[in-house]
């Protein structure tokens, strides 16, 4: 009997000429394969990380060896659950009792569809023989002819766990392993092949320092430039340069809006990846707030062209279009090698969306800190797809003092692992470093130890006190009317201003249009919010 994995998208039976049929052992032994290369590239030196994807990507589907499963290819419409068989299977022992090393691939093999549960309500169904009582007995009814079909899988149930994984780091080591599973087996469900595109820091450096050498240019060339904050960026530029030549990996940049931190942090970024080629394998831009990512992304497109940039964002108006060389793409494919097929699972409808949109497999990334954060601590497996990507690079948080206070604990821990245990570099940038650090060695709290957090700059206050650009006045006696404010605005050839909701913006909009005189003057007055949508804005601020 021939036990299939996935059936023709265009309906033809196994038999006739051109099937899309997938064999079940091809299909597991490919999965095991390419899970297997995506662990070793998230952690290279961890083989028992590798050897329990490489387990977790043989037993995933063991449960398609039932005849509900093969029935329902064939027309079926019963409702087959097919992991809980593979978990059982590696989690087990003889006598049927959970194996105490057995949760991270067990977990992995029970979430690939359904989601990741918590770890004790996981091991307490395995735990109770009459919780899953029937998939038990069919299980030992389908093993014979699994492993005449698969014998690798007995090899596949004596995998230990990895040394390297403690009590306290379970929880991401096991997303990270979900990670790679989920992303074989929908590559693989896919019919595409893995070659991620390199993130080449070498050419990326050089880009970026021409573009630089031509805005000093300028620089030096505008009589009625800043030398102050020219120099000021200079500085910036030099210390993040050295920065990257030192092995930290929790560092923090903190320079005043003006100071030049958008491509400063990103020559920090590329310098490190260009000096350890071999260490990074992306850099991952995080940023608050979708305005400020889409005037960031829009400077990073400057430099290294429209395409190379993946912004992954709900306000995202920019398509990757970046293609493969051309040793690696075909005529069929070349229009746009980016693009996911509708792949084919019987249990879960998977996306349309472009493949990157998922895995992360792009050299330079820029998210918002909900999207990255959601990613680490999510239970579905299309947002868990990505983070095995996230491993071994090099992380820019833009404006880290938005983290919000009261989930400080579990996202400063999830960095930190994130630094220690898989390979990534953090530099946190902002004008008001917030405190991250214990102010004293016995202050426990979230915080981490002090001297964990290594600045870039030598005299942070310095350079703010050089790149002060604005007084501040407060008036705060008496309320000011939107006209009278709207009066003392136009009196200024140009101004900003700044107000506290999206109503107020939109008042005090339709009151300097009131108050303009001529056309030009309306014509000159811009308004923005966060109600418009991502084109307008960047119509708006074009």
């Amino acid at each position: 009997m021939r036990f299939w994995a996935h059936s023709d998208r265009q309906g033809r039976s196994p038999d006739e000429p051109g099937n899309q049929w997938q064999l079940l052992a091809k299909h597991l032994a490919q999965v095991s394969d390419l899970s297997t290369e995506l662990a070793r590239d998230t952690a290279p030196l961890d083989a028992g990380f590798q050897q329990m994807a490489a387990s977790a990507g043989l037993l995933h589907d063991l449960g398609k060896y039932t005849h509900c499963f093969q029935e329902r290819l064939a027309g079926s419409r019963k409702r087959c659950p097919h992991a809980i068989y593979g978990t059982l299977a590696f989690s087990c022992d003889a006598s049927g009792l959970p194996r105490p090393s057995a949760y991270p691939v067990s977990a992995a093999i029970a979430a690939h569809h359904a989601g990741l549960k918590d770890k004790d309500d996981l091991l307490q169904d395995l735990a109770h023989a009459e919780k899953y009582i029937l998939e038990r007995v069919e299980l030992r009814e389908l093993w014979p002819m699994a492993l005449a079909d698969q014998p690798a899988l007995v090899d596949a149930c004596r995998t230990v766990a990895s040394a390297r994984r403690g009590k306290d780091k379970a929880d991401l080591f096991t997303r990270m392993l979900l990670s790679c599973l989920v992303d074989a087996d929908r590559m693989d469900t896919a019919r595409r092949s893995w070659s991620p595109l390199p993130l080449d820091a070498t050419t990326r450096l050089t880009q970026l320092t021409l573009h630089l050498a031509a805005l000093k240019d300028r620089a030096s060339r505008d009589l009625s430039g800043n030398r102050v904050v020219n120099q000021a960026r200079d500085d910036v530029q030099e210390a993040c340069r050295l920065a990257a030549s030192t092995e930290h990996r929790l560092l923090s940049l903190s320079v005043p809006t003006g100071g030049g931190k958008t491509l400063s942090a990103m020559r920090f970024a590329l310098e490190r990846a260009a000096r350890c080629p071999s260490d990074y394998r992306r850099v991952i831009i995080v940023i608050p707030y979708l305005s400020i990512i889409e005037q960031n992304a829009e400077v990073y497109r400057k430099v290294f062209g429209e395409d190379a940039i993946f912004e992954h964002h709900s306000g995202a108006a920019h398509k990757l279009q970046i293609k493969r060389d051309l040793h690696q793409a075909t005529e069929a494919n070349s229009k746009d090698a980016w693009f996911v097929p509708a792949a084919e699972d019987e249990d879960s409808s998977l996306s349309t969306n472009r493949q990157e949109t998922e895995n992360w497999d792009a050299p330079i990334i820029v998210t918002t800190s909900v999207r990255f954060f959601e990613s680490l601590f999510s239970n579905h497996p299309s947002d868990l797809r990505r983070i095995h990507n996230i491993a071994r690079s090099i992380i820019v948080m833009d404006e880290v003092q938005t983290l919000p206070r009261p989930l400080l604990a579990p996202l400063l821990g999830m960095l930190r692992e994130l630094t220690e245990d898989w390979g990534c570099t953090l530099l946190m940038t902002t004008a008001t470093q917030p405190a991250f650090e214990a102010r004293t060695e016995k202050q426990e709290s979230y915080a981490w130890h002090r001297g964990t957090v290594h600045e870039v700059m030598s005299d942070p206050q310095a350079l703010h006190r050089a790149l002060r650009r604005v007084g501040i006045e407060w008036r705060l006696d008496e309320p000011t009317r939107w006209a009278d404010l709207a009066a003392e605005m136009l009196r200024h050839e140009q101004v900003l201003c700044v107000v506290n909701t999206r109503l107020h913006a939109a008042v005090l909009h339709d009151a300097l249009r009131a108050a303009c005189e001529t056309p030009e003057q309306r014509a000159s007055l811009f308004h923005l919010s966060t109600r418009m949508c991502a084109q307008h804005r960047l119509d708006v601020l074009a």
